[in-house]
């Protein structure tokens, strides 16, 4: 039995301990593979780009894969925090391969694989800022949030935000690689994004930017001020304009969310865009 995808993403949100990963250290460092508890790991080690800096990528395989046929595929942010605890920089994990082992193994799901994306460290924000919604804010918002800082000594951004080019590199370089080399099914249809924080903003914007890619996006306790202050913050604002220009709601469809710029406006999705009340 193959679940909708609404009820696909709500079976992994619900049953995964969800956790909001922070800066990790160089994603490129030598660490030996994640001991799963169920399904199996292969590593893509230092994944080479044109548009980002090289990477790790896990890559969990179910049990008895590939004898399902083709499988869907679930792109996963934040790699280096998914399955083994003891390799976390907080010792916590999201629990992936046994949430993703037992929905398969119940039939709650359509058999699928995971690509767990490690981030790059200081450059994780920068990454998965969206981009569009930076851009459209003025220059003097912009000047102000390429200033600010994470902590006293720590800034928010290491460097320029390119999270098209990020998206460049899952779309362009790294999905081509999965659908030649593992037994996935290739429409959007069977394939998905998710993370968590920053993660979610980048999952959302990878869903509004390719929406002939991706089918879905699972988007968990998402970052909606962009930084670390809420005083006359514009963050929220320029990515709730964003979203409701560019995401295809379906007529009729309603969902709300709450909305951190206007301190607990009820934000409305509609067909036509955003508003906040």
């Amino acid at each position: 039995m193959q679940l909708p995808n609404a009820l696909f993403f709500a079976e992994l949100l619900l049953a995964t301990l969800l956790l909001s990963p922070q800066t990790q250290s160089a994603p490129t460092a030598k660490v030996e593979l994640p001991d799963v508890a169920s399904g199996r790991i292969q590593r893509l080690s230092e994944f080479p780009s044109r548009h980002v800096p090289t990477r790790n990528v896990d890559v969990w395989l179910p049990s008895k894969y590939p004898s399902a046929g083709k499988y869907a595929v679930l792109y996963m942010h934040d790699g280096q925090m998914l399955f083994d605890a003891r390799q976390t920089w907080n010792h916590q994990e999201w629990r992936a391969d046994e949430v993703a082992g037992e929905l398969i193994a119940s039939g709650r799901t359509q058999p699928f694989i995971i690509v767990g994306i490690w981030n790059a460290g200081a450059e994780r924000h920068s990454e998965y800022f969206p981009q569009k919604a930076y851009e459209s804010l003025s220059r003097k918002q912009r000047r102000a949030l390429d200033k600010s800082k994470r902590d006293q000594d720590t800034p928010l951004f290491a460097s320029r935000v390119n999270s098209d080019r990020y998206l460049k590199f899952i779309v362009g370089e790294l999905k081509p690689y999965i659908d030649q080399h593992f037994a996935v099914r290739r429409s959007p249809e069977h394939t998905f994004v998710m993370g968590s924080s920053m993660g979610a903003l980048i999952s959302l914007y990878a869903l509004a930017e390719y929406p002939d890619v991706f089918g879905g996006a699972a988007c968990q306790s998402t970052h909606w001020p962009g930084s670390h202050t809420l005083d006359d913050n514009p963050i929220p604002g320029a990515f709730l304009r964003y979203i409701g220009a560019r995401l295809p709601i379906h007529a009729g469809l309603q969902s709300r969310i709450q909305c951190v710029e206007c301190g607990g406006a009820v934000v409305e999705i509609d067909s036509v865009a955003l508003r906040c009340r």
